[in-house]
């Protein structure tokens, strides 16, 4: 039987940790006197729950936080690699806080969707490592990636997708488990997602 590498359950976000970690960005900003600008409407990123972003350095995985909450003032959960994860480190730690889940968590569609049902925002960095070379169209106009660590060119990851399609699917049954009045299931899914209604 193969052990599980995580909690089912996963952390809960720490706000506290988030704002400190937002004013210490914010401090940095205007210390290196960084111009950063987020454009598109804020009412485009308001009703977003899904956001997509490639990026080229480590430091670039904290922007789109920063960003979605200076525009909105909401709260945002992402993905990283596991290896952040791997032992109980002081990095660790304070990703989980900050509401970071490992990329190879056993549940991992379901604790984003409980989120996403909950009115959060969720980051994700869909080709799950850094874009280099910038590029992501071939020549022929057809997308693409080079994978660095294994040297192949690959498809885009769909998991993104998969979880935007996943929700609507899971509106829609409920929709209809209330359409039938079936009370059962409805109770089953309130409790099971902590919904107080």
């Amino acid at each position: 039987m193969n052990e599980q590498k995580y909690e089912d359950q996963w952390f809960e976000m720490d706000k506290t940790t988030y704002d400190w970690s937002l004013r210490a960005f914010r401090t940095l900003k205007k210390m290196l006197k960084v111009n950063i600008k987020l454009h598109g409407g804020s009412d485009k990123i308001q009703q977003g729950s899904i956001f997509l972003f490639n990026h080229f350095s480590r430091i670039e995985t904290f922007i789109p936080q920063y960003l979605i909450h200076e525009t909105t003032g909401d709260y945002c959960w992402s993905i990283a690699s596991s290896e952040f994860f791997d032992d109980d480190s002081i990095l660790s730690t304070y990703l989980k806080k900050l509401g970071v889940v490992p990329h190879d968590h056993q549940r991992l569609f379901p604790l984003l969707a409980k989120q996403i049902l909950h009115g959060q925002k969720i980051i994700i960095f869909p080709e799950g490592g850094m874009v280099k070379d910038h590029r992501v169209i071939d020549d022929s106009g057809g997308f693409q990636m080079f994978d660095q660590m294994s040297g192949v060119i690959r498809k885009q990851h769909t998991g993104a997708a998969v979880l935007a399609q996943g929700i609507e699917a899971f509106k829609a049954t409920v929709r209809n488990a209330y359409r039938k009045k079936n009370v059962s299931k409805l109770r089953y899914w309130q409790e099971t997602l902590e919904f107080e209604n």
